[in-house]
């Protein structure tokens, strides 16, 4: 029984056929698992090269090697996120802390649920000057906003 060699189209590595498979038949290289099929045989008996461009090459399947994250890494990152969230934190804080502190104490005075708002005077949406009492008895929705 004459066996022949073949090399491996992806990793190069030299396997050695027996008689019994024909040509076209797919093998896989125990190597690197990959799928190739059997070259056409010259006349002393060694394979023709894989990348013989008037053979047909077969479907290349290729397992790739999991990477794994270390320990290490994987602690260090959640600790730098954790570290990175409570420094946005704390700056949020400070930043509306520092904002309130700006705007001064909010004078209630008489200002309480079913005792009569204090007296406002302003200017409606239509340019037209009007007091909180012309309202007095009716129900009212005040809407207070700026352009700073």
């Amino acid at each position: 029984m004459s066996k022949s060699q073949v090399n491996c189209p992806n990793c190069d590595a030299t396997l050695l056929l027996g008689e019994s498979l024909a040509v076209g038949q797919r093998i896989k290289c125990p190597k690197c698992q990959t799928t190739f099929a059997v070259p056409r045989m010259s006349s002393n008996g060694e394979g023709l090269s894989i990348h013989d461009p008037d053979m047909p090459v077969g479907h290349r399947r290729i397992k790739k090697k999991k990477k794994s994250v270390s320990p290490v890494a994987l602690v260090a990152s959640i600790m730098l996120s954790v570290v990175i969230l409570a420094g946005a934190g704390f700056a949020g804080y400070v930043i509306i802390k520092r904002a309130l502190d700006r705007a001064g104490p909010i004078a209630a005075g008489d200002i309480a649920i079913g005792k009569p708002a204090p007296e406002i005077e302003g200017e409606d949406i239509d340019g037209n000057r009007f007091k909180l009492s012309d309202y007095h008895g009716k129900v009212v929705v005040l809407d207070f906003w700026g352009n700073w």
